[in-house]
């Protein structure tokens, strides 16, 4: 959002992220979106890698709300529609996104280029790569696998509880010292892989859950409030989540 509109919201106490909201309401209304989502309905595979280099270029150098949010859902929507023709583009379009979340002062902004990189990563890339994706949002909070200490082994599982038996306890690097944007952009992917795909989320559950679950205790609210939507969306019974992940959990609270 330009600096002037954060300025004016401020000075007669308008939330800036409910002023970002309506503006984009607005936008989506408009005989531009139309005209943007009927292109992307007219695209093929060969024409959408051909126009990526423009899209990726928008992304990076775009200016004002509504340039870079219309960008980011007109990607989302050809991921959506083109699945697996738009592969060739996938890494030329995905790091620009994901960088932009990390920069980006707008949370509505930084949410609409979380939703465009999820749906390529469902979507339109290899099953290699998208691990890759969960993987790397996940260790942006610098959690890392970590070997079953003995004493893990010996405890004796609780009442009623399931053991997983794909469980990898993972621990918090402590000598990680990612920044807050890093962190909360970790959150903000993964939750939007969750909407994007149950299915797909949930062959990643037990990597991703018990990292959410620590990362809903973080100082900053931002960091906690995008981790916290992906524990609370990720597992329908938190008592539940909490008995299967044991294991991991054991390593991050060590």
């Amino acid at each position: 959002m330009p600096s002037c509109w954060l300025q004016h919201a401020e000075a007669v106490g308008i939330d800036a992220e409910r002023l970002a909201a309506a503006r984009l309401a607005a936008a989506r209304s408009s005989s531009i979106s139309e005209a943007l989502e009927s292109a992307a309905r007219s695209l093929t595979g060969p024409a959408a890698v051909e126009l990526a280099p423009g899209l990726a270029a928008l992304i990076r150098r775009g200016v004002g709300l509504n340039t870079k949010v219309g960008t980011a859902r007109f990607i989302k929507g050809l991921a959506s529609r083109l699945g697996q023709d738009l592969k060739p583009a996938a890494p030329q379009l995905l790091k620009p996104l994901l960088s932009a979340i990390r920069n980006e002062n707008s949370g509505a902004v930084k949410r609409t280029y979380a939703g465009a990189a999820a749906a390529i990563a469902v979507r339109s890339v290899s099953d290699k790569r998208q691990d890759k994706f969960i993987a790397d949002a996940v260790s942006s909070y610098g959690a890392v696998a970590m070997p079953i200490e003995p004493y893990i082994l010996q405890q004796q599982p609780q009442q009623g509880a399931v053991a997983n038996p794909d469980a990898t306890p993972m621990s918090v690097d402590e000598s990680f010292a990612a920044d807050d944007a890093s962190r909360q952009a970790g959150g903000l992917l993964l939750r939007e892989l969750l909407r994007e795909s149950g299915d797909t989320f949930s062959k990643h559950a037990s990597q991703v859950l018990p990292v959410a679950f620590l990362a809903t205790h973080d100082e900053s609210s931002s960091v906690s409030s995008a981790w916290s939507a992906v524990w609370s969306e990720g597992c329908p019974s938190e008592p539940a989540a909490l008995r299967l992940h044991t294991a991991e959990l054991a390593g991050l609270i060590a």
